[in-house]
């Protein structure tokens, strides 16, 4: 993934970076714009299977990366849950209420076929530690507040969410790490 080096804490500063171009450094709202930009489209990467799990397994995701090492991966998690909660979800319509319902198998086969198994407790268990005591999806949302779009987006992340945490729960029980 594009280079995590400069997301760690001990790396180069912001000029000396990868945000710089040419000599000039980069705004702060282009700076910003682009770590959003790379986060979303490698989340999606993950979520469509072209790029695995795999690729965080010397990312120093538990206290390693700097402010936007952080905000990096978390735009990553949040591309990649609600994309895999869009394509897992179920609608039903019961006349006039509709009920919405998820299947586990995009979700389970990117924790399972996503990470070679020498390297999957240690990414699963910093995922899980990053998820539930950084992960703050709701920043994210980009649907205003209280519009259909943004009750469907907060639906799926919730479920994504709770969903990714009780698999990796469930995959570290079975494989008695």
């Amino acid at each position: 993934i594009c280079s995590f080096k400069k997301f760690e804490n001990d790396s180069l500063s912001d000029s000396e970076s990868d945000f710089t171009h040419g000599d000039d450094e980069l705004s702060e709202d282009a700076r910003l714009r682009k770590i959003l930009n790379q986060g979303r489209f490698f989340g999606y990467l993950l979520s469509e299977g072209i790029l695995r799990l795999d690729v965080l397994k010397h990312v120093p995701i538990m206290g390693g990366l700097n402010d936007d090492g952080m905000l990096f991966l978390e735009v990553l998690l949040f591309q990649l849950l609600l994309s895999t909660a869009k394509k897992s979800e179920c609608r039903k319509k019961e006349g006039s209420k509709k009920t919405f319902t998820y299947k586990d198998d995009v979700l389970q086969g990117i924790i399972v076929n996503g990470i070679k198994l020498e390297n999957k407790s240690v990414i699963l268990k910093a995922l899980k530690w990053f998820v539930t005591k950084k992960f703050k999806f709701i920043n994210y949302v980009t649907e205003q507040k209280g519009t259909k779009g943004y009750e469907r987006d907060v639906r799926r992340l919730k479920w994504a969410t709770q969903r990714f945490i009780q698999l990796i729960d469930s995959y570290l029980a079975d494989a008695d790490y």
